[in-house]
Formats: C-alpha cells, structure tokens, sequence
C-alpha cells in the first residue's frame, strides 16, 4: 500500500478575514483523509485553536529548512496582501500553486509601486509580463512622463512559469492560462461546499410579510459594485416599495461609505448592512434571509465565487454579470446580464419581483448544483491525485 504524500501546505486561515482563508481551512480535513499535511503559516501562534490542536503547524519561514520532510509544498495564492509572504516562497521553493485570482496587479502592483517604492524591481515585473514594451512603461512611470499609466498586466507569468504545475478553480482560467503557457500543467478544479444553512435569519429584520430581499454577501469591495446596484435597486424601488436589499460583510474602507451612499439614494429602511460576520454557519444563515442573490463582479480577476456558491449552497438563485466563471453557470440556477448594463439590471430585478415561483424553482435547481459539482471527497481527491501525477 503506498505511503500518505507528505504536504507542507501554506496558506492564510482562520482567524484571517480572508474567503481564501476560510477554503483552506475547510478543505484541510478532506486533504487530511488521504495525506499528512503540515501548517506554513506567518504566525502559528495566532491561528484559531481547532486548527493548532489538529496539525502539526510551523512559521512559514521554517519552510526552507523543513523542505526535505515533504513530498510537495501547496501554495494557496490570491490577489491580496495576505499572501506576500507566501507568493515570495512559492518563487524560491516551486510546488503546486493554487491560484485563486489570475489578476494578481492589485497585490504585486501595490507591494512593488507603493509598499515598497522599487521602481526596478516593478519594471522586471512588467517586462516578464509584457517584454519590451512592459519594461518601457516602467520607465515612463519612473521619469514621470505627461500621461504615463500603469499597463494592465495580471502578474502571474513569474509565478507560472515558476510552479510545478497549477491549481485554478474554473474552465476559463485553466483555459487562459493554457493560452499564454501551454507547456505548464494546469487543472481545474473546483472550490468545495461543504457547509450549508441550518437556520434562516430573514426574522431578524423585521420585515412586511410581503418583502422581497436581494442580497449581495461577503467582503463589500468596489469591484463588487455595491454602489452601482444600489443606484438601480433605488430606481426600481420606486415601484415597488415591498423590495430590500440586504449587505452581508466588511464594507472595506476608503472602497465604499455606505451609510452615505444609503442616505443619498433615499434608501433608509430599504438596504439592511450585517456587518462582518466570522462564524461560518451564521454567514450562510444570513444568506438565507435573501429571495435572490446578487454577485456581481466587475472586473473579474479570474475568481470562482465562493459567496456566489453560498448562495447556492441556501438555495438561491443568483444575479450575475455574464463573464468568466459566472458564464459556465447553468441558465437553471443563474441570471446572466452583460456587464454594467443599468436597463438589464434593472429589468432584471422587476423580474424577479414578479416571479417569485420561477425563483424558488431555480433555487432547488442551484443547491442540486453545488451537492453534484463542488463535493469536497472528490475535489480533495482531484487535488492528490493531481500531486502524485506531478510527482509521478
């Protein structure tokens, strides 16, 4: 009988306010059934006890050092400040990468240009990304030529060409990605669901019985465009005094002032904000409380939604901008609208409006969905089998 693979796995957790933080720590005790896994983390004294009690855990600094005792290092990697530390490893010591984002420039971009002012290092960055061309554009910004811009750039090409091969959790980016490096073994595997609601918090907000409620849930950041829906969630309102609009998260600041942003769109009453919430169960119960939920994203950085898969994961049905992963959603679970189209988006709140059981249908239709793709035991055993196929 072969012996367990021996994984060193870094990534964010609990009690870190990140979604990747809280994938990683649910698909830990899957990974666990069939490997001996090891925490890299920058400060093991400050994870949540359960996980302290349950595996062995190092500073991520000892990874170096410890190299030798694994089989493979997994890197859990995203678009956020949270995974410096990681992201940096993953270049010295290659494994698998777990890229949740493609879009890297709002992490790399800000660390290079404004964390640490090296203007060489961000146009070594950008001349890996776009050669020549990339490297010119560094150079405008340092001279501070009239209208020199930042070049939109993901900042992946380093890391991918690094990694021993890739994780992505969606067709579109292992597609992408098989586009711009096609000699680099990559696959798509789905973000898991295990959790789902045990109550439904909608007595909470003391609403008519009447009340339709949209929702949009997690953190509340500006390429969530909370403040674009609101503008036409308060248009379509107008007629229909019975809607509501729930906020389940941190409203990130400096992104959005939301009381302002309510105030000023005559909305008091209407939208309903539940700040950060950190117990899982409880999130997934707020998400209950909505009729239907709105995810929208724009831009999207190459993400898999795992707010949208709550919301499936209750039963309901999503509102969502037609784009990247949002498009490989069935018609059965989702409504699917160009991007920051106002006319679309609000038809499509009046929609539902007046269609409660057509919703309702879609709902069961969406939970069917995420118990038959996003089952934990087979994406945990998709990601062992794709480590012993790296090194086989």
């Amino acid at each position: 009988m072969p012996q367990p693979l021996r994984l060193a796995f870094a990534s964010p957790l609990p009690p870190a306010r990140s979604g990747i933080a809280d994938f990683s720590a649910a698909l830990l005790p899957y990974l666990a059934a069939g490997a001996e896994l090891t925490l890299f983390v920058d400060r093991p004294d400050q994870l949540a006890p359960a996980l302290q009690v349950t595996y062995p855990c190092h500073p991520l600094s000892e990874l170096p050092a410890r190299r030798a005792e694994f089989d493979l290092p997994i890197y859990q990697i995203g678009n956020n400040s949270l995974h410096a530390a990681i992201y940096e490893m993953a270049l010295r010591y290659p494994g698998l990468t777990v890229l949740h984002d493609l879009d890297l420039s709002q992490f790399r971009g800000h660390e290079l240009l404004v964390e640490q002012g090296d203007f060489a290092a961000y146009g070594r960055e950008l001349a890996r990304e776009l050669r020549l061309p990339g490297y010119a554009a560094a150079r405008r910004l340092w001279q501070n030529e009239a209208g020199a811009s930042a070049p939109q750039t993901a900042f992946h090409t380093r890391l991918v060409r690094r990694s021993l091969g890739m994780i992505v959790h969606n067709e579109t980016a292992r597609r992408q990605l098989h586009e711009a490096h096609g000699d680099r073994p990559v696959r798509h595997i789905p973000l898991l669901v295990d959790q789902f609601p045990t109550d439904n918090y909608r007595a909470r907000l003391n609403l008519p019985a009447d009340a339709f409620v949209f929702a949009a849930v997690g953190q509340l950041n500006r390429h969530k465009q909370i403040a674009w829906s609101l503008t036409q969630f308060a248009a379509v309102r107008q007629d229909h005094p019975e809607a509501h609009f729930l906020l389940v998260g941190e409203a990130l600041p400096g992104e959005i002032d939301l009381p302002g942003l309510i105030r000023q769109l005559g909305l008091d009453g209407a939208v309903h904000h539940i700040d950060y919430v950190p117990a899982a169960t409880d999130f997934l119960n707020w998400t209950a409380a909505a009729d239907v939920l709105v995810a929208l994203r724009q831009p999207t950085l190459g993400e898999t939604s795992a707010a949208a898969l709550n919301g499936m994961a209750a039963a309901r049905p999503l509102i969502v901008f037609d784009q990247g992963w949002y498009s490989e959603l069935p018609a059965t679970v989702a409504l699917k609208l160009p991007p920051m189209d106002e006319v679309a988006f609000q038809d499509c709140l009046r929609h539902c409006l007046t269609h409660r059981p057509q919703l309702a249908a879609m709902g069961e239709a969406a939970l069917a969905y995420v118990r038959r793709e996003h089952r934990p035991e087979t994406i945990a055993r998709q990601y062992l089998d794709f480590c012993a196929r790296m090194l086989a």
